[in-house]
């Protein structure tokens, strides 16, 4: 089990505090820390995962421990919160409630996650606010059945006649090397579309028409998802795959995230549930770029 503790150690005073003699002010950030901790594991718990908040006799500090899934989600959520890119409004507002405790009232505070402290980030970080949803969603994926026309150019490229047109995706060398073997065949293909300028890039390639059914519909179903939902179809979608053993289908999924203008909290949710999987070998290629992804633009707090 993993640890995550709110303390208040020492009274204005700098006196040691004791549980059983409580200042107001040092009572009232306990409830506070109490009632935000709790919010906290409930909004980043899943399936009704059990939990319990403890408040330790003697002392004063509030404490959770969760199985270790779970603490990796209010990890990673708090990552987000302190890099202002969080748009779960209950989630931020709970951690800005133990912020602003922990920068106003004068009593001094620890915030560990297991043995790692972390009082400064909530010290020396800007006030915690919500980030406006999606403002950095600036592609979204488009499938695409057609016959393959013409492949080549300096910069890597191959053109499709759709039903609705004609449809140019850039691509690397080695994807136009993959693709060329199809040459005025029909292929279905996935691209990352730029919400700006509608320039599509290379995805994915899908061989079985169920396969690219598949994805197809889920990706429908994320268009039309808002953030929380999009994350709960990903965790079961892959959740799904993972327990089946299906890992080269698994990995297909995870490609279709492995592009740094996508919603956050997707990618977030792919790390969670293939920390286990990280030296698969199927997965292991596309885990690392979404980890990659994420890392460059969410500063870890551990």
């Amino acid at each position: 089990m993993e640890r995550i503790e709110l303390k208040i150690t020492l009274d204005e005073k700098g006196q040691k505090i004791n549980l059983d003699e409580l200042s107001d002010s040092a009572a009232q950030s306990l409830i506070i820390f109490l009632t935000a901790l709790k919010n906290i594991t409930k909004l980043t718990s899943i399936d009704g995962e059990d939990y319990k908040i403890q408040i330790q006799t003697g002392s004063c500090v509030i404490a959770t421990e969760l199985p270790k899934a779970h603490y990796e989600r209010i990890e990673l959520g708090l990552d987000e919160v302190i890099n202002q890119k969080s748009v779960n409004n209950e989630l931020v507002a709970s951690w800005r409630d133990i912020q602003k405790v922990i920068k106003e009232n004068g009593l001094t505070y620890e915030v560990n996650f297991n043995t790692t402290p972390l009082i400064d980030k909530f010290k020396k970080q800007k006030v915690f606010r919500v980030k406006s949803s999606r403002e950095d969603v600036e592609y979204s994926l488009q499938f695409y059945k057609g016959k393959l026309n013409a492949v080549g150019g300096v910069n890597p490229n191959f053109h499709l006649h759709t039903d609705k047109g004609a449809v140019k995706i850039s691509c690397n060398e080695e994807e136009a090397i993959k693709v060329k073997k199809f040459l005025y065949l029909g292929i279905m293909v996935s691209a990352w579309m730029r919400n700006t300028d509608k320039s599509l890039e290379f995805c994915d390639m899908y061989i079985k028409d169920t396969t690219y059914d598949y994805f197809n519909e889920m990706n429908n179903k994320l268009i039309k998802a808002n953030d929380d939902e999009q994350m709960k179809e990903v965790f079961y979608g892959m959740k799904e795959l993972l327990d089946k053993g299906s890992y080269g289908f698994t990995a297909k999924f995870m490609r279709m995230f492995c592009h740094k203008g996508l919603y956050l909290g997707n990618l977030k949710t792919i790390l969670i549930i293939t920390k286990s999987f990280k030296e698969n070998e199927k997965l292991k290629k596309n885990r690392q770029q979404i980890k990659e992804i994420y890392d460059s633009i969410i500063k870890p707090i551990v």
